[in-house]
């Protein structure tokens, strides 16, 4: 049989696979590449294409039709139906490290879901069913950097949810409201809170109060908000902070000014030194000369002394 007959059986069977996909054990058909994901370089991903309609709850992947699973980072699905996260995934995919799941209808996540994958950096749900997010979820997956839970039909979410990767967390996305966890100045802390507040305000009460970030900008919309003492110490040691910078810049150019001179003389002497080196050997060449001249009249006048020694008597 030929090699392209064969090829063609293989697809044939790839894609009744796919077709049947709600059976228990099925093959994804997906492409393989390169993409970019938020805070990431390129990943290698298994973009799903085709229809594998996972609508039971323990359908289990136990292959992809074409190329290898080594290497492949995300689980990629736009637009297709995932009801649930199939099983067996960790073994066909097992460097995955991420999950992007697009309009899949996806209507649940647990922790067993994820259990398999300890390196886990990203989790993103867009447009999906969720609606709850359990106490537990991520405790298996302490190095997510990146979760996003957007458009989902969510009405519970346990405050402990985020307890596990409070400390990896780098951006979580809720609602559309960004939460950057790197916060470094005023403004960005200002925008992270009022995102955290806006959850917490929403229909879902309590949302998110143990994460240390949500703690910190209570502390600090309680500082400015208690008192206009203390909003005004906090723009005082602004101040002094801004004038202690001004001066440590007019202090740094001055150095620098310094440095500049010394390295101008530095240059200048480093001249000088050269023009004496050469001074030096021109001295040293015209000394030997003067030898050399020396040794010869010193020659003559033996020879004239040993040809006429009544004249060196």
């Amino acid at each position: 049989m030929s090699t392209e007959i064969l090829t063609a059986l293989f697809f044939i069977i790839c894609i009744i696979s796919t077709i049947h996909a709600a059976d228990e054990e099925i093959t994804i058909d997906c492409k393989i590449g390169k993409v970019n994901y938020i805070f990431f370089n390129q990943l290698l991903s298994c973009t799903v294409y085709s229809k594998p309609n996972i609508v039971k709850r323990e359908t289990k992947v136990t292959s992809i039709c074409s190329g290898s699973t080594t290497g492949i980072r995300v689980f990629y699905a736009l637009s297709k139906i995932i009801r649930y996260i199939p099983k067996n995934l960790d073994q066909v995919f097992p460097d995955l490290t991420g999950f992007r799941l697009e309009n899949t209808q996806l209507k649940m996540v647990t922790k067993e879901d994820l259990q398999p994958f300890p390196e886990l950096t990203m989790f993103a749900s867009v447009s999906n069913h969720i609606e709850f997010l359990d106490e537990d979820l991520f405790m298996y997956n302490e190095k997510l950097q990146y979760v996003s839970f957007r458009a989902n039909k969510i009405s519970f979410i346990h405050p402990d949810v985020f307890n596990v990767v409070r400390g990896s967390l780098k951006q979580l996305y809720m609602d559309a409201q960004a939460i950057n966890c790197g916060i470094g100045n005023p403004t960005t802390v200002t925008a992270i809170g009022n995102a955290l507040d806006k959850l917490a305000s929403s229909e879902c009460t309590d949302i998110i109060n143990a994460p240390a970030l949500y703690t910190l900008w209570l502390e600090l919309k309680g500082q400015v908000s208690g008192g206009g003492e203390d909003l005004q110490q906090c723009q005082t040691q602004l101040a002094e902070a801004t004038a202690a910078l001004t001066s440590a810049s007019d202090n740094l150019l001055a150095v620098q000014t310094d440095l500049d001179s010394c390295t101008s003389n530095l240059e200048a002497i480093t001249a000088q030194y050269d023009e004496c080196m050469t001074n030096t050997t021109t001295v040293e060449d015209e000394l030997a000369a003067l030898e050399t001249t020396l040794g010869e009249v010193s020659l003559t006048a033996a020879n004239c002394c040993s040809a006429h020694p009544e004249s060196c008597a």
